[in-house]
Parts: C-alpha cells; structure tokens; sequence
C-alpha cells in the first residue's frame, strides 16, 4: 500500500501525534511489536534503539522541546541525533511490515473518525 520508507512511515506517524505507538512498538508493548526483531540486534543497533526509546519518550513527555527538562529532580534531554541515526540504521528493532499495519490502522481510524464530524 505505501512506498515510505521505515524512517517515512515513522515521521508520519509522529507528525500524526502516533509518538506513543512509536514507543510502544521499540519496548515492545503493543500489538505491533516485533520480539524477533529484538533478538537479531548486535550491541550497536541495541544502543541505537535504547537512544531512540530515550527520544520517543521525551518526546511523548514533554513534547518537541529542545531543552532539557527538569521533573521530579531529575533531568531529562532529548536525542535527535541518535534518533536520526537510528533511522538511518534502518529503524533496527521495528520491522517494516508491521509498521506498515500501524500507519494502515492509524489512517484507517483517522478516516473513521472524520466521517463522524
């Protein structure tokens, strides 16, 4: 259905507010995880996602901030670099088919939702 590649379907559906998703799918909380895709990782693809879990969550957080933030006593940064770099990598740890499935289904309610209004 699309021809994005894994780093396009991603930034959709963050531009989408789907940041949560995104999350899940790399801890490997939801239905579109992938545990296989967990356990081909060598070392530099495990930091690679451990970093854009870091991002995801500031961003889920805190929004689209670029200072650090404080909470709780602790400080918290966003990694936009890693990220980037981890989607260069090939998005290591997120297989493409389901991703795929996720922006389907996410466009799908989308279109649902809009029908109604």
């Amino acid at each position: 259905m699309f021809e994005d590649t894994m780093s396009e379907h991603i930034d959709w559906l963050i531009k989408k507010d789907h940041t949560i998703d995104v999350l899940n799918m790399l801890l490997g909380e939801n239905e579109y995880a992938d545990p296989e895709a967990f356990e081909k990782l060598d070392v530099h693809s495990l930091h690679l996602r451990r970093m854009a879990i870091r991002h995801l969550e500031f961003l889920v957080n805190f929004g689209f901030k670029k200072e650090t933030q404080k909470q709780d006593g602790k400080l918290y940064s966003t990694y936009p670099e890693y990220f980037n770099a981890w989607k260069l990598a090939g998005c290591p740890g997120i297989s493409l088919a389901l991703l795929e499935q996720l922006r389907i289904d996410k466009t799908e309610n989308f279109l649902s939702n809009d029908k109604k209004i």
